[in-house]
C-alpha cells in the first residue's frame, strides 16, 4: 500500500468516527446500492450510484456530485453513513 492509499484509508476511518460521534443515530441497514446510468437532455451520460435504506417506504435524499473522480471513496463513506441513518443518498 503507497503512502497515499495509506492517508486515504486514513481519513475514511476519521469520517466512519465522526459519524459515529455525532448526534443523528444509526437507524437501519444499507437495504438496497446500486449503479446505474443517467442520460441529461444534452445526451451525457452521468454515472450514478445510490443508496436506499432498509425498511422503509419514504425517505429524505441527500444528492452528492462530484467532478473529481478521486474523491468518490470519501464520498462513499459518507452516502453509506448517511443511508444507514434513514436518508437515501444518490451519488454523482
Amino acid at each position: 500500500m503507497d503512502a497515499m492509499q495509506k492517508m486515504l484509508e486514513m481519513y475514511k476511518q476519521q469520517l466512519v468516527r465522526q459519524f459515529d460521534e455525532c448526534s443523528v443515530p444509526v437507524v437501519c441497514a444499507i437495504g438496497q446500492s446500486g449503479e446505474t446510468t443517467v442520460t441529461m437532455d444534452d445526451g451525457v451520460k452521468l454515472r450514478t450510484m445510490y443508496w436506499k435504506p432498509e425498511g422503509k417506504e419514504r425517505f429524505p435524499v441527500i444528492l452528492l456530485r462530484s467532478c473529481y473522480p478521486n474523491q468518490e471513496p470519501v464520498l462513499v463513506v459518507k452516502a453509506e453513513q448517511v443511508c444507514r441513518r434513514g436518508f437515501g443518498v444518490v451519488l454523482q
